[in-house]
């Protein structure tokens, strides 16, 4: 519940919270972290869509690729290449 109220927050405090989020050993816990991060537009946030670039679950590494990529990233083309690099040639 506080991940949710977090992130309806939008406010730049409730990083830190969200941040706990990405650190869950809970694939849907850190998307929902995730989600609720990628709605901030400031360097904090950016700096956590890095870390959960960081995850042991693809679908969380996904989601922070298309994020940064959205957010037109410096960094965002780096990430996605050094992702596709690590997946096997089926994805």
């Amino acid at each position: 519940m506080t991940l949710f109220g977090a992130g309806f927050s939008n406010c730049a405090r409730a990083l830190d919270i969200l941040e706990r989020g990405l650190d869950q050993a809970d694939p849907q816990l850190q998307l929902l972290s995730h989600k609720r991060i990628a709605r901030h537009e400031d360097d904090r946030a950016d700096e956590l869509l890095q870390k959960a670039m960081g995850s042991d679950f693809l679908s969380t590494r996904m989601e922070a690729a298309f994020h940064l990529a959205l957010k037109k990233h410096p960094h965002a083309v780096g990430q996605i290449e050094g992702l596709m690099i690590r997946l096997p040639p089926v994805f």
